[in-house]
Formats: C-alpha cells, structure tokens, sequence
C-alpha cells in the first residue's frame, strides 16, 4: 500500500493577502489526495475554506513559548548593527526591515514558525510522510502523491531541496514519519525550545535543518537534481514539474519598500 502524505503551511494575513490565497487555491485544485493544513496567525481564512483544508492556529504550536523565550535579544529577531558584536562574520550582508539593520540568518523568531508547526503536524497527523511548503508556493498541475514519493525512496527519513553551494532551501521538504522522521523532528524543535540552536553560527530553519540531519545522522536524499548548482532548486529541479515558489520576487519588492 503506498505511503500517505499530509500537507501544511503557515501564514499570517498579510502573507494570505499576497500570495497564501493562491497557494492554497492551488493545491485544492490540483493536490486531490494530499490533505492540505494551514496554520494561520493572527487571522481566520474565509468561510469558503472551511471544509477544504483544516485550519489550525499558530497559538497551538510551541511558537509563543519560543518568542516570549527570545524576548530580551533583539539578536534573535535578526535585529542587530553589527554581528561581529557576537562573533558572526563582518562579510555577512545587513538588509534594512521597518528602517532598522536586519540579519536573516540570525532571525530564530521568524523561522521557527515553520518549525514548530512541523512539530505539531508531525504529532497530529495520521499520515506516513508530512510535507512542508511554504505559503509563496504554487502548485502548477495535477500533483500525487504517488508523484512525490517517485522523489522519496524508502529507508531515507526526509526529502529535501539540497544546494551545492550553501544549505539547504526549507520551502519545500518531506519527512517520513515511520522511517525515523518523528524523532528527527522532535529533535530539530527542540534545538529552538531548549535554546541549543543559538550555539550555532546561523538561526534560520534552512541552516539548523541541516546541521539537525548531520547530528541525528539520519538518511537524506535530495529533491534538487540539477538544480543543486543554482540558488533556486525547486524551480530547476524535478520539483519544478509540478511547483512554482515565488519567494525571490516578493522577498525582493520588500527590501525596496523597507529601504524606500
């Protein structure tokens, strides 16, 4: 019998009014036998969703633990002048967020989201495999999950986006759950519940993903293909067959509007 895959993504209202509604519109349309749940902040998705995908508050995730946690450190949020203040390297670029100096890589508040819904879905669901994407995510066609699992053969623990030249992308990553995967993902939430994850140089999800795989030593195989060379597997993958991610377009129309 083949293995299940049970689906979700987090957003708040903002990220629905801009690109969420189309992804969710997407995989509805398109991802008949992958249930799709959404875990919203701040916000209720209209009623027309209601009994399309399940709904999930980001209040029932560990999430508000983690950022009353990271409170006192602006650092954690990614807010900081000069990282070379806490032995980051001088090279590391400073973008601009709300007119103050921001490091992605540090922000543990912002991509811990995605980790602790993980988390929660991971202990919710009754599916074999979760499948992680992210709300600027489109599906472009008909998507199984017979599809998918052509990417995921079994003995590996999780299916990820891997890149040549940097860490992993964690818009896009399957974890099976019988293969070991449930103790992969408690251990990789609980790097930010325990505050382990601020003895690493970077804080992002994409970054500690990987050095999680390299602790537990648990079975990877990669989604990118030929897109491992680029900035964009997804896109230049076999992925790409049948997904879009959008984040370079508009991560890009936020930087200008923050340094207008």
């Amino acid at each position: 019998m083949p293995k299940t895959i049970s689906a979700f993504t987090t957003m708040n209202r903002e990220i629905y009014d801009r690109c969420g509604k189309d992804m969710i519109d997407s995989f509805i349309k398109y991802s008949k036998d992958i249930p799709l749940t959404v875990y919203v902040e701040g916000f209720v998705l209209p009623a027309e969703y209601h009994d399309k995908v399940n709904q999930v508050p980001l209040s029932q995730t560990h999430f508000n633990r983690f950022r009353e946690m990271c409170k006192p450190y602006p650092e954690r949020f990614g807010l900081i002048d000069d990282v070379t203040r806490i032995g980051r390297p001088a090279s590391w670029t400073t973008q601009t967020e709300n007119g103050q100096p921001y490091h992605f890589r540090l922000d543990a508040v912002k991509f811990s989201r995605k980790v602790f819904c993980l988390y929660h879905h991971a202990h919710e669901t009754t599916a074999d495999i979760v499948l992680l994407l992210d709300a600027d995510t489109k599906a472009l066609k008909p998507v199984s999950s017979c599809d998918l699992l052509t990417l995921f053969p079994d003995g590996n623990t999780i299916a990820l986006l891997k890149r040549d030249h940097e860490y992993s992308e964690a818009g896009f990553y399957m974890v099976d759950l019988k293969t070991g995967g449930l103790e992969f993902i408690d251990y990789f939430a609980g790097l930010y519940l325990t505050g382990d994850v601020f003895r690493l140089l970077e804080w992002h999800d994409s970054y500690v993903l990987d050095r999680a795989i390299e602790e537990m030593r648990v079975k990877s195989v990669s989604l990118s293909g030929k897109g491992s060379v680029t900035n964009h597997p997804l896109a230049n993958g076999p992925v790409g067959e049948w997904f879009y991610h959008e984040k370079g377009k508009y991560r890009k129309a936020k930087y200008r509007k923050a340094r207008a």
